[in-house]
């Protein structure tokens, strides 16, 4: 069974819940494919007997799904990079906007008609291992990224590429057009044209670009009539480490046409202020510098937009709240070499990849399979306002990432002291990264009983004990906290929580896309919307969905 929440996303229901206010006891640290997992259980115990607290347990098959190692993902690159291969590759520390270049190599996952017979058994070779490698082909005036298959691996005279097509559904088979590939030359040109309205800057704001104001852009850039536009937006400059300048927009916005790859040919096609657009900056000056101009107020950095402890402490808050404890061992087994682990009658396989993060695969109750694979497809966030930025901005979180977003979790507050971590090692273009503790395992009690009934002579009742991974990744302003949650009666629970800085709008003008919330600042009406991949092997492989309304009837 899993367990339903709402909002619904494509079949399949998760919990969303948006925790933006700290707490009075909060934390703050300051500061490409998943290839493998190394594991660590941090101890707040100093006795021997800790050390003993993860029991460990192996694995029934080779986990196929847990990534490249270093040197498979390293031959894949001298691979791709030989001349052989007819890709004029350019190495990544000299590649630029106008070179081919690697952009990530990862395992492929094996389609699930070739795992089956090797994790039913009835063959002990696994399927063959193959990477997807995504080149970012920038050497044409119609650049575009591809995916390709290099396989089989390791990599030997039999090795092959050929075009990654069949995931794909789409006209392009893997294929996909890049209108903004010269983004370093995008923002150079809008910062130019930010610095060319100096004089109005200093008017409205008494700064400039080159010290207090900065810029944010509007993502993705809006195509119309075969141009590409993009929008920026004036924002205040943080004053502090705090990264508040989502909070801090200014209501001056201007737009620039960057069609194709000739930067000589770029412009600026108009000003949006206060309501009013002005087709040339030319207009826009002479407006500003005219008698009866209505200048607006600003959001100007400060206390108010920043997450440490402030104000009055609330009664009895120095006093220690109430934390978790494990008395004994831990009850979940981990093999740390293959990434699986078993609590209960439940059993999976751990993989991560660059764009969804943590995925479950191989997932067994009782002994059974009921999920050949259980993770997260795509995050998006979809925004309104007043202005063109707000209007037209949609965060997709796979394009920087899930998995490079992953952030060291903070023990004690993202996860019970006593959880096990595990550390993690990707691939971003050509080179290694590693976070540590990453991922955290462990049971927790859920504050209530699963069940429980009183009769004259007795009292039945069992504690609604849960088990927990989950990860933390950043994505710009949002905190994402994703944890895939085991329960006694065999429900599998998915929760998505998000914390952080809001993308806030500028008031003026706003009042039918959000509330006002600070002295010129207002939220700004937007989305989240998370789906979810559930493949369910529920007594076989021949599942399917129905989907059940209630449809209002008038009747007589």
């Amino acid at each position: 069974m899993i367990k339903i929440f709402a909002p619904c996303v494509f079949g399949l229901i998760i919990w969303l819940s948006l925790a933006a206010i700290p707490s009075s006891y909060d934390f703050r640290t300051w500061g490409a494919s998943w290839m493998f997992f190394k594991a660590q259980h941090r101890q707040s115990c100093p006795h021997p007997e800790c050390e003993s607290r993860q029991p460990s347990v192996s694995a029934p098959h080779q986990n196929i799904w847990g990534g490249l190692a270093d040197k498979e993902a390293d031959d894949v690159i001298d691979f791709l990079h030989q001349h052989s291969t007819g890709l004029n590759l350019t190495a990544e520390d000299s590649a630029g906007s106008w070179d081919n270049r690697i952009l990530l190599v990862e395992l492929l996952a094996p389609n699930k008609s070739d795992a089956l017979p090797y994790m039913n058994k009835q063959t002990t070779k696994p399927p063959p291992r193959c990477a997807r490698a995504t080149l970012m082909f920038g050497a044409t005036p119609q650049p575009y990224l591809q995916d390709y298959v290099v396989g089989p691996l390791p990599v030997t005279n039999n090795t092959r590429l050929q075009p990654l097509q069949f995931l794909y559904n789409n006209a392009g088979k893997g294929k996909l057009a890049v209108d903004f590939a010269d983004g370093a030359e995008v923002v150079q040109f809008a910062h130019d044209v930010g610095l060319s309205v100096a004089d109005i800057t200093k008017i409205l704001w008494d700064g400039t670009l080159n010290d207090t104001l900065t810029l944010l852009p509007q993502y993705p850039p809006w195509k119309e009539n075969g141009r590409l536009i993009v929008w920026s937006s004036f924002t205040s400059r943080p004053t502090s480490l705090f990264d508040s300048e989502t909070l801090l927009p200014l209501g001056l916005y201007f737009g620039l046409d960057v069609t194709g790859r000739d930067a000589s040919k770029w412009s600026v096609t108009g000003w949006y202020y206060n309501g009013e657009y002005y087709p040339t900056t030319a207009e826009f000056r002479a407006a500003a510098t005219s008698t009866g101009f209505t200048k607006l107020g600003a959001n100007s950095d400060g206390s108010w937009a920043r997450m440490d402890k402030q104000g009055v402490p609330m009664k009895l808050d120095h006093h220690p709240p109430p934390m978790a404890v494990m008395p004994g061992p831990n009850r979940f087994s981990v093999d740390l070499k293959e990434n699986y682990v078993e609590w209960m009658d439940f059993s999976f396989f751990l993989s991560y990849n660059r764009d969804n993060g943590l995925r479950l695969f191989n997932v067994q109750y009782k002994g059974r399979r009921i999920l050949y694979e259980l993770g997260l497809q795509e995050a998006l966030a979809h925004y309104a306002g007043n202005d063109p930025v707000r209007s037209g901005t949609t965060y997709f979180d796979s394009k920087p990432g899930v998995g490079p977003s992953a952030v060291s979790l903070v023990d004690g507050y993202d996860c019970p002291t006593y959880s096990t971590y595990l550390n993690v090692t990707y691939r971003q273009g050509e080179r290694t990264h590693s976070r540590t503790n990453a991922i955290c395992l462990f049971e927790f009690d859920q504050g209530y009983p699963i069940q429980r009934h009183s009769a004259a002579n007795y009292t039945s009742i069992t504690k609604n004990i849960a088990f927990t991974a989950r990860s933390v990744s950043t994505i710009g302003n949002y905190d994402y906290m994703f944890s895939y949650n085991f329960f006694l009666d065999g429900s599998i629970e998915i929760s998505v929580r998000a914390s952080g800085y809001i993308l806030g709008g500028f008031s003026a003008n706003n009042e039918e896309y959000g509330w006002k919330i600070h002295d010129n600042l207002s939220g700004s009406i937007h989305d989240h919307v998370l789906t979810y991949k559930a493949d369910i092997d529920i007594f076989g492989e021949k599942n399917s969905l129905q989907k059940i309304e209630f449809v209002p009837a008038t009747v007589e």
